[in-house]
């Protein structure tokens, strides 16, 4: 890796050490990880506090456009599905467990992709590497559960 490389990759991750060591990965990075690794996603806000990406991922059937929200400040990224849009109930279906309400706009709920209590996301983990592939495994049991009404 060439120098001026090197000193961007450190220059973007954040100096915030937790106990272990690991460093937060900074917006910027994570923005220039997603370009590399997940270019169908282009970015639709970055506001240093808060950034968005918007792209299509397409799990069996069709293609789905999804919003990633990025929030460095409070340690946490969501997924909201933008079209279609998200059914939460249907006749004679269950209903939707793994979401997180929007109790104004239920179909603008965010997708439930891994326990924040297990801390099995955090800001020093790539969401390109990890987050979409939850997605787009969350959206293959939405679409099971759109055929045959039960959530497996």
């Amino acid at each position: 890796m060439n120098r001026v490389r090197r000193w961007l990759i450190r220059s973007l991750v954040r100096r915030q050490r937790r106990e272990d060591g690991a460093r937060d990965i900074s917006p910027a990075l994570q923005n220039a990880m997603m370009r590399q690794h997940r270019p169908e996603f282009r970015r639709t806000l970055n506001l240093g506090f808060i950034v968005k990406w918007r792209g299509e991922v397409r799990p069996i059937s069709r293609p789905y456009e999804i919003e990633i929200t990025f929030r460095p400040r409070r340690r946490c990224v969501s997924v909201r599905l933008l079209k279609p849009a998200l059914i939460l109930k249907r006749p004679g279906a269950e209903r939707i467990t793994h979401v997180f309400p929007n109790r104004l706009r239920p179909e603008r709920s965010n997708l439930c992709l891994y326990d924040t209590r297990d801390g099995e996301w955090s800001p020093i983990r790539a969401i390109a590497e990890t987050t979409i592939p939850w997605a787009v495994e969350w959206l293959l049991f939405y679409e099971i559960w759109l055929m045959t009404g039960v959530w497996e």
